[in-house]
């Protein structure tokens, strides 16, 4: 029953992702900033992931997405080689400092996320009205 409801919701008020208008508006985003989202993709969990699917998608020439990916991946080794090298023999006193904030960056996360969350709401109750 929950279910039926819950399918008969979304069939009359698809989410926003799902609409041709969000689509023509991602795909321009990623006409303009396509190179960019690729180099950055390796940095963020989950668009690494779909990173080829977005940019083939988006019909991106392949010989322009290994060029940008290559470029993502240059960087991200040598971000994580340099952190490496640098911390050298002092990661264990590096791992005492993030571990005694660690519950303050939780925090912090939270209220980022809650305050994001409020916006999306606000912003959707004013163009419902």
């Amino acid at each position: 029953m929950a279910a039926e409801l819950a399918i008969r919701r979304k069939e009359r008020d698809p989410p926003e992702c799902t609409t041709a208008a969000w689509g023509s508006q991602a795909e321009a985003f990623f006409t303009r900033h396509g190179g960019k989202v690729v180099t950055v993709a390796g940095f963020v969990e989950g668009l690494r992931q779909v990173n080829g699917v977005i940019a083939g998608t988006a019909e991106m020439p392949w010989p322009r997405f290994v060029a940008f990916d290559t470029l993502g991946a240059a960087l991200w080794v040598g971000l994580w080689a340099g952190v490496g090298y640098f911390a050298g023999n002092h990661i264990t006193s590096i791992y005492t400092e993030v571990d005694r904030y660690s519950t303050y960056l939780l925090v912090a996360l939270v209220v980022l996320l809650l305050v994001l969350v409020a916006r999306a709401v606000m912003r959707r109750r004013r163009t419902a009205d």
